[in-house]
């Protein structure tokens, strides 16, 4: 068994990163990245020499204009075989970047192939494979934004990671990809799962328990709390808390209200508690994250 050490999520100014983009290098061969895993989907885009990936039970070579794809969670390892050098584009994006709580449960489904670690999918793209499509362009159009941090560049490599991710599925689609997902959603559930979506929207500032969306979906316990982990990939409480910490980043950077009243208007019902668990999510306290904001 390969030992892999976790890697934690980078930060801006104490912040976690949703995503980076960079580029990077290696002379002559050598190990580059040894095994590791993090919640990050990453991608490497190949720009210089060739080298070799181990993602999980795959491995492969991969040379200049190749595309490679790893999962969330997925344990991997890159070396460099160029005797001069091996260069490539990283990007590493936070799944929920693409999917967040408050998006609707359709677009779950788009997300589920880079996060369950039983859905078997293409990971390399050969440069064959990218001729005439925007891929180069996406790609280097993301390198340029996140080393000149224009205005707005947030926003445009936002955008573009949703376009290449869009390309990406629409590609096996037309190569008539299966992928094999354990938990794909069919209509009954996923109209019960958008159901408690809205429920736990409209409710999460509340004293809201698993019970209570059960109930309002008409289910039991035991069936809804299954529904729930099978398809959202964790369990109500840890979707419940990543929903109140959302909301309360939302208010810290929008409005003048006290942390106080913004960790009872989110739910929490000591201040304590919620300067706790927006610590252990952000890695900051509120107070650091409002004056991080502000200083941008």
């Amino acid at each position: 068994m390969i030992e892999a050490y976790r890697q934690n999520k980078e930060k801006i100014m104490g912040i976690y990163r949703p995503y980076c983009c960079g580029l990077q290098f290696k002379e002559g061969v050598t190990p580059w990245a040894p095994p590791h895993y993090h919640d990050y989907i990453e991608l490497l885009y190949c720009t210089e020499g060739h080298g070799k990936y181990l993602a999980g039970d795959e491995s492969g070579d991969f040379s200049v204009g190749d595309l490679v794809l790893i999962d969330s969670q997925k344990v991997h390892a890159t070396y460099a075989l160029d005797e001069k050098k091996t260069s490539y584009i990283c990007i590493r994006l936070d799944p929920q970047l693409l999917y967040s709580p408050t998006q609707t449960i359709f677009e779950l489904k788009y997300i589920l192939p880079f996060t369950l670690n039983n859905c078997k999918h293409q990971s390399l793209f050969r440069k064959e494979e990218l001729k005439d499509t925007p891929v180069h362009d996406i790609i280097m159009r993301m390198l340029k934004e996140s080393q000149e941090e224009s205005y707005g560049y947030e926003l445009a490599i936002r955008a573009s990671l949703c376009d290449l991710f869009l390309w990406i599925l629409r590609y096996w689609q037309s190569q008539n990809v299966h992928l094999e997902l354990g938990a794909s959603i069919v209509p009954e559930d996923a109209q019960i799962l958008t159901q408690a979506i809205e429920y736990i929207e409209a409710n999460f500032a509340s004293n809201l328990t698993l019970s209570d969306v059960a109930k309002h979906c008409n289910m039991s316990y035991s069936g809804f709390s299954r529904l729930f982990n099978k398809y959202m990939q964790k369990r109500f409480v840890e979707y419940l808390a990543e929903l109140r910490i959302s909301k309360a980043r939302q208010r810290l950077a929008t409005t003048a209200d006290s942390i106080t009243d913004i960790a009872m208007q989110t739910g929490y019902t000591t201040t304590s508690y919620f300067i706790q668990q927006f610590k252990e999510y952000n890695g900051i306290t509120p107070k650091q994250f409002r004056e991080n904001f502000n200083m941008k």
